[in-house]
């Protein structure tokens, strides 16, 4: 379905396709390589996964169970998106979280499609065979990366899988956010781990929970990246929208002068409050 009539997708054997499918569908292939078709997955969880493009894949093609968690105005998104893609699906909406305040697991194993925002009381019961981030840590700061992987090195299954798809360097929120810097604990070893398809600025990692000490090599990895990494750095210039307006702000000040900024600032704020 063309949900949304847009203009720059492309109609191909009664499916529509854009751009942007084309790569979620190479990664979803090695996703299946490495992980579907040799593992017993029953769920999955996307932080930050936008209306829902990726996830679709996992749901068509193997009808897993989804939990979404991601800003409320992308979940009005997803909420539509998928329920169009897939109506006779159970969802699991934020009106029906406001009920008790809290995500049970009786609740998640009688979903099939949970979108909810983050930072929610969800029951540590509920274990998520693999969790995916892409293209959406790069937007963050650290701190809340390190919210994410808190989360989701609590709530991963024993054995469960994580794919980081991110960029090499991004920093538009202020700070140098680095994928070789991410806080993983030391308990993943590493399946895939390479510059993604078609995007050499962003990096592919697909990891495994592991206990065994042997196995434990995500530490050696990220030095690795970091090594790829360092080809990148300052490469890639991100524009951070509030040092934009300061700067603006200083140009202005200086063309006009202090007493001149000021007194249109004020009009400015003026014509605000009449709106």
């Amino acid at each position: 379905k063309n949900i949304g009539n847009s203009g720059a997708l492309i109609k191909y054997k009664n499916v529509f396709l854009d751009y942007n499918k084309l790569i979620h569908i190479h990664w979803f292939n090695d996703v299946e390589k490495n992980i579907l078709k040799n593992n017993q997955i029953s769920n999955f969880c996307e932080i930050g996964g936008g209306f829902g493009s990726f996830a679709e894949l996992f749901i068509r093609n193997y009808n897993l169970k989804f939990l979404s968690i991601d800003l409320p105005e992308a979940n009005l998104m997803s909420s539509y998106y998928l329920k169009e893609s897939f109506p006779d699906k159970i969802f699991y909406l934020y009106d029906d979280y406001k009920k008790n305040n809290y995500l049970s697991y009786e609740d998640f194993l009688t979903s099939d499609i949970i979108i909810l925002p983050p930072n929610l009381d969800i029951d540590p019961k509920i274990k998520i065979d693999f969790f995916i981030n892409a293209r959406s840590m790069m937007e963050m700061n650290f701190t809340i990366i390190k919210s994410y992987f808190d989360f989701i090195q609590k709530y991963v299954y024993k054995d469960g899988f994580f794919l980081n798809i991110n960029r090499y360097e991004k920093t538009s929120v202020g700070e140098k956010i680095r994928v070789s810097e991410y806080p993983y604990d030391e308990n993943w070893s590493v399946i895939t781990s390479k510059p993604s398809f078609n995007q050499n600025w962003v990096h592919f990692l697909l990891t495994k929970r592991s206990i065994i000490q042997q196995e434990q090599n995500i530490q050696t990895e990220l030095d690795k990246i970091k090594e790829i990494e360092s080809l990148h750095y300052g490469k890639h210039i991100d524009i951070n929208p509030s040092l934009t307006k300061s700067l603006l702000r200083k140009l202005l000040k200086l063309i006009f002068g202090n007493k001149l900024f000021n007194f249109l600032i004020s009009i400015r704020n003026k014509l605000k409050k009449i709106n």
